[in-house]
């Protein structure tokens, strides 16, 4: 499967977009809102990142160039001590944006898919450690290689969650060996 860029204006749209905060309620007290920025930064699963929670991981792959990004959302569903580790299956809810939804909609909507929501699809306890082994194996638990560049007219991945009870923030860029072993786990 070969991968092409997501291009510069689109990149443009959603730095731009950056400002727009959504999530949270004027009533809802230590409710942060959400904004692309803090999204892709995983934020939010880093403030509820804890010991005795369940695993959660967000990827963003930008897929197409001008054409999309897609947002992979895991949720541990433990059946054991805080669910980490995959000791029970896990829900993953995959979306795509189009570019163009990134600029003529709200966050909240275009994270929604325009009306058609997420996919959703039920990991079974060994599908989810397959999961969890694969991403391990691609680095992907561990921190940014010393002096990476993501080009923001590059393809990459965007990885971020709470792991075995830590946050972790890393990222893949294409073309590289690291960005191939995370494309080849993820997409077989």
């Amino acid at each position: 499967m070969r991968l092409i860029s997501f291009g510069p204006a689109a990149m443009a749209v959603l730095l731009l977009s950056g400002c727009a905060s959504f999530g949270g309620s004027a009533g809802d007290v230590g409710a942060g809102k959400l904004t692309w920025f803090s999204y892709v930064n995983g934020e939010d699963l880093r403030a509820q990142c804890s010991a005795d929670g369940p695993d959660r991981y967000r990827l963003i792959h930008n897929a197409k160039p001008l054409g999309q990004l897609r947002t992979y959302e895991v949720h541990g569903q433990g059946d054991g001590e805080g669910g980490q580790g995959g000791s029970g299956g896990a829900v993953v809810e995959a979306r795509e944006i189009a570019a163009a939804d990134l600029s003529r909609q709200h966050p909240e909507d275009a994270l929604e898919g325009g009306g058609s929501g997420p996919s959703r699809l039920i990991l079974s306890a060994e599908q989810f450690q397959w999961l969890i082994r694969g991403l391990s194996d691609s680095g992907v638990f561990d921190a940014p290689l010393d002096g990476f560049h993501l080009r923001s007219d590059g393809v990459f991945w965007l990885a971020s969650g709470c792991h075995d009870g830590a946050y972790f923030l890393t990222a893949f860029s294409n073309p590289s060996e690291r960005f191939e072993s995370i494309g080849g786990r993820l997409t077989r």
